[in-house]
């Protein structure tokens, strides 16, 4: 079996591929328009938008359908469940709006949360 080449001009960009720029930050790719490539950077968490013309300047390093690093999943599947992270804080922080969730210290005092 041949693997497909890395390179976004024989194959378009997908969701989920895993991309860096100058090897100094990596992300997914969230989608891809002849406008854009819209990324999640890891670190820091952060969404960029790079316009088209400097789309060249960013290195496809995985596809989204390659194993991630851990080896359990996809990256697509990997990007995926950090998508559904966030929702899950919100919900949380609701709860502790309302007064449902707790109101005293956490992990021997790691931090307090107020009722609000």
């Amino acid at each position: 079996m041949t693997q497909k080449s890395l390179d976004p001009h024989e194959n378009p960009w997908k969701r989920g591929d895993v991309c860096t720029r100058g090897f100094e930050k990596v992300g997914f790719v969230l989608s891809y328009t002849s406008a854009c490539l819209e990324i999640r950077w890891n670190r820091p968490d952060s969404i960029e938008r790079v316009p088209a013309d400097e789309v060249d300047d960013i290195l496809r390093v995985a596809h989204a359908d390659g194993l991630s690093p851990a080896g359990q999943r996809t990256n697509l599947e990997s990007l995926e469940s950090l998508d559904s992270y966030p929702p899950a804080i919100r919900k949380r922080m609701g709860n502790l709006r309302r007064g449902t969730g707790c109101s005293r210290s956490v992990s021997a005092g790691c931090f307090r949360v107020r009722r609000l």
